[in-house]
């Protein structure tokens, strides 16, 4: 089972960079700090099998099953038969499990100071040991047994393989970006580091004779889960659940999605057949990070809850199905409404404004209709690659409607990219109604010289020598005139 928080609140204005920094030291570690850990695991086993230190603890290790009835038949031996290399593997990492006989063994109770063999082993212990802590893993992993404060920390920038890695981070990517986008980031770091940390000390409490090392992330990320379903427990959450071959997407509470994690956590700690994954410290994480996100909501109150809405393209894009339903069964008045309801959350939302101009053209004599074909021309005036269809509207609006109406920025738009499709005849008809409504319009003049250059390369050189002459005398101050004198001195430029 798979229960993934979403969030859809992310921009270039809001970009989470300190998870996008956590997950680059993670990835920087894993690469380069510990490249070679294989390579180096292997030496030191080697060490042991070779060494003799195998010869001498394995047998021990081998006779305190058999005391204690656990497994002493998994490896069958007579007294006088030494061990095979791969039996002394097995009952190795058996051992190193086993962290009762480790403790043991490391307090020297398995093999005793007064045995002639003490000095030896303690040699030989204590050079794989020191093959053991090269090892990125082992000497800066959090061991419960042989805790250092370092650990606490280095531990959670450690992981043991790239799927364990890709996982991690896929994780810390979803929980952290919603949280630091929520959050301020000076809290989000330190709560980050602190719950790594309370997660390592749960672990540790549990299991605090173990010898193996904790490593990942997990803890910290479980975190961030924590902290983010308290955070937003009243928020309606958008998540990606799976189980097995089956998922989907749903929004529920997000305090709902707290005990879930737990119990499923809980689940895989008593159940999964996955060996090797520390769930203590993802419960402890979680907790802690719960916790750590009720004191910032109640006490710190850094939050902000618009982190969950969903985003523009979501909401429109259910209203905008269900008009297209509404308008399938004739019923335009309910899409209308739903049409408008879009506009509402996304002013430029071409595929309503289409549709609503598509309604509203029927009811031509209404103000609607009017008040539609004009912001959809406004929209269309924008759109560098659809001039067809703003020609289209705006030769149907003009069959019913004086062009008179128009705003003459957008009129003088709309005349523009008539000139740029070679409609010379509209945009002239467009520029005469922004020469009469405003003599002295701004844009005017460029206008006029882009119309009379359309004509004079449409070979229409006396329509053009008019407009240009027109230009000289109406605005005989500005540039435009000017460089109307020279085409008209030389009209085939």
């Amino acid at each position: 089972m798979i229960i993934i928080p979403l969030t859809g609140r992310l921009s270039r204005k809001n970009i989470p960079w300190i998870t996008i920094g956590l997950i680059l030291i993670n990835t920087f570690v894993f690469f380069i700090v510990q490249h070679g850990e294989r390579y180096k695991l292997n030496q030191a086993i080697s060490y042991y099998l070779n060494s003799g230190l195998a010869n001498i603890e394995c047998p021990r290790y081998l006779q305190y099953l058999k005391e204690r009835n656990t497994d002493g038949n998994t490896i069958r031996l007579r007294e006088d038969v030494r061990l095979k290399p791969e039996e002394l593997i097995r009952l190795y990492f058996m051992m190193q499990r086993d962290d009762e006989f480790m403790e043991r063994l490391s307090s020297e109770k398995v093999i005793t100071p007064d045995e002639p063999i003490y000095q030896t082993w303690k040699e030989l212990r204590s050079n794989f040991k020191r093959l053991l802590f090269s090892i990125p893993v082992y000497r800066y992993g959090f061991i419960p047994a042989e805790p250092t404060p370092l650990s606490l920390i280095s531990y959670m920038f450690l992981h043991g393989s790239f799927m364990h890695l890709l996982g991690n981070m896929i994780f810390l990517w979803l929980a952290g970006s919603v949280l630091e986008s929520g959050w301020s980031r000076s809290i989000y770091l330190p709560f980050y580091i602190i719950c790594g940390i309370l997660a390592c000390i749960s672990f540790g409490l549990i299991n605090s004779h173990s010898r193996l090392p904790l490593i990942g992330a997990s803890g910290a990320i479980s975190g961030l889960v924590g902290g983010m379903m308290v955070s937003y427990g009243t928020a309606r959450i958008k998540i990606f659940y799976s189980f097995g071959f089956y998922f989907d997407y749903k929004r529920i509470p997000g305090l709902l999605l707290l005990p879930a994690w737990i119990l499923k956590e809980l689940f895989q700690l008593f159940f999964s057949s996955i060996q090797n994954i520390a769930f203590i410290a993802h419960i402890g994480g979680i907790i802690a990070g719960s916790g750590l996100g009720y004191l910032n909501v109640k006490v710190l109150k850094r939050l902000k809850m618009e982190v969950f809405d969903e985003n523009t393209s979501e909401k429109t894009s259910k209203i905008l199905e269900q008009a297209l339903k509404r308008m399938e069964n004739l019923d335009f008045n309910a899409a209308k409404g739903l049409l408008e309801e879009v506009l509402q959350i996304d002013p430029e939302n071409r595929s309503a404004l289409e549709r609503l101009y598509e309604i509203e053209k029927h009811r031509s004599n209404q103000r609607s209709y009017h008040d539609i074909s004009l912001r959809y021309l406004k929209y269309l005036s924008r759109e560098p690659d659809d001039h067809e269809e703003l020609i289209k509207v705006y030769r149907e609006f003009i069959r019913t409607v004086k062009p008179d109406t128009i705003d003459l920025g957008l009129l003088y738009d709309i005349g523009m990219i008539f000139l740029k499709t070679n409609h010379l005849k509209e945009a002239e008809s467009i520029m005469a109604i922004i020469l009469k409504r405003d003599p002295e319009f701004k844009k005017l003049p460029a206008g006029l010289l882009r119309l009379g250059q359309g004509n004079l390369k449409a070979g229409n050189v006396r329509k053009a020598s008019g407009i240009f002459r027109l230009i000289i005398n109406r605005f005989p101050d500005s540039p435009e005139s000017r460089i109307a004198t020279q085409l008209i001195r030389s009209p085939k430029s």
